[in-house]
C-alpha cells in the first residue's frame, strides 16, 4: 500500500515507509536463514520432543477414532515411516492396544500396521473383523525391513522430502529477496527524482 500510494503520488514519506518496512523484512528473512542453519540441532532436538510427546500423550493406536490418532497413521501410511526416530517411538504410547485376537489366536503387534508396507488406502479398524488371518497382520507383528516401514523415523522421511525439494525452496527465496530489492531500489529511484524542482519555468 506505501509502495502503491508512494509511487503514484510521488510521497517520499511514504516511499521511505516502504523501502524501511522492505528492508526489516528482508533483514528478518536473512536473520531466519542464518538463525535456522546456526541452530539447526537445537531446534531440531525441539520438534523431535514435540512429536514424541504427541505420540506417547494421544496416540491410541491402529484402530484409533481422535481426529490426533488418525492423522499420525495417516502420517505412517503417507510417509512411509513409523514413530519420530523409529517405532520404539510408538511404544511408549499407553494408549496403543498391541494385543488382538484374530481368527481364534491372540497375536501381538510390535509395531502399528499403519507402518506396514503396501498398507493401501483402506482404514484397517481391527475392532471391526478386517483381518481375517493371523498372516495379514505378520507385518506388525514380526515385522522386517522387507515388509515393514518400523526403522523408518517420520523425522528423517519428512527431512528427506524437503531435501528432495531444496533447490526449488532456495530458488524462490533468492526470486523473492531480488524482487524485495528491486523494490527498494525502485523506490530510492522514485525518491531521488522527485518533482521538478520550483522555479524552473518562469
Amino acid at each position: 500500500m506505501f509502495g502503491c500510494c508512494g509511487a503514484c503520488c510521488q510521497q517520499k514519506i511514504l516511499l521511505t515507509s516502504y523501502s524501511i518496512v522492505v528492508l526489516i523484512i528482508l533483514g528478518a528473512q536473512i536473520a531466519a536463514v542464518v538463525l535456522t542453519f546456526q541452530y539447526k540441532d537445537e531446534w531440531q532436538g525441539s520438534v523431535k520432543s514435540e512429536m514424541k510427546t504427541v505420540i506417547k500423550d494421544k496416540y491410541n493406536g491402529d484402530n484409533g477414532t481422535d481426529i490426533i490418532s488418525m492423522g499420525i497413521n495417516a502420517a505412517f501410511m503417507e510417509f512411509d515411516c513409523c514413530g519420530v526416530d523409529n517405532y520404539k517411538d510408538v511404544e511408549l504410547a499407553p494408549g496403543w492396544i498391541r494385543t488382538y485376537t484374530i481368527d481364534n489366536q491372540q497375536v501381538t503387534f510390535k509395531a502399528p500396521y499403519f507402518c506396514c508396507k503396501n498398507v493401501g488406502t483402506e482404514t484397517p479398524v481391527v475392532d471391526s473383523g478386517l483381518f481375517k488371518s493371523v498372516n495379514q497382520t505378520e507385518c506388525a507383528t514380526d515385522p522386517t525391513p522387507e515388509n515393514s516401514n518400523f526403522k523408518m523415523g517420520c523425522f528423517n522421511a519428512l527431512e528427506d522430502i524437503v531435501m528432495r525439494y531444496n533447490a526449488i525452496y532456495i530458488g524462490v527465496g533468492i526470486a523473492l529477496m531480488l524482487l524485495e530489492i528491486f523494490c527498494v531500489i525502485f523506490a530510492c529511484f522514485i525518491c531521488c527524482k522527485g518533482k521538478e524542482p520550483q522555479g524552473k519555468y518562469v
